[in-house]
């Protein structure tokens, strides 16, 4: 609660014990009510903000390590099994947790999370599924099988970004 709305009650408090008006006793039990609902508020902004700011830094850790396989895949990049394989323990762990990163329904616009995932959760839990699945099937062992295994996890996150991302 700001020190602002704290003399404000405590002026009005002081005006009700001196009975100085009876509209006191509204005026305070307003801003206690205000004081009250907009801590409560700003709490929760605070809760969202905290699990919006977790699932984007998981976005940003599989973008990071798509990138990574991708540059290996195309030779921009040596080939290098143990950055291969923690990249892709990176994609499965990011992708087992995108369920959970997306309950309670709760968004941003700078989150660019669209709405629809609330209304269409099946779906998107269904395509959460098929990339964690799509993750746990690249092969990190050498070039050619990553080349292999890679689209499929780059297409499921394409076509959920599609849907319920937005641009």
């Amino acid at each position: 609660m700001s020190i602002r709305i704290l003399r404000l009650i405590a002026g009005a408090g002081r005006a009700v014990a001196a009975g100085r008006c009876v509209c006191c006793v509204l005026a305070v039990s307003l801003l206690l009510a205000t004081a009250i609902l907009t801590t409560s508020v700003i709490a929760g902004d605070r809760r969202s903000y905290r699990m919006i700011a977790a699932r984007v830094a998981d976005m940003h850790t599989a973008q990071s390590a798509v990138e990574t396989l991708a540059d290996m895949t195309n030779g921009r990049r040596p080939f290098d099994r143990r950055a291969a394989r923690a990249a892709g323990q990176d994609l499965v762990s990011t992708m087992a947790a995108v369920p959970k990163r997306f309950r309670p329904a709760v968004t941003v616009q700078a989150s660019r999370a669209r709405h629809r995932i609330w209304s269409h959760w099946p779906d998107f839990l269904a395509r959460a599924r098929a990339a964690e699945r799509a993750a746990r099937q690249l092969r990190t062992d050498d070039r050619a099988r990553l080349r292999g295994t890679l689209p499929s996890v780059v297409v499921t996150c394409i076509h959920c970004h599609q849907i319920y991302r937005e641009p």
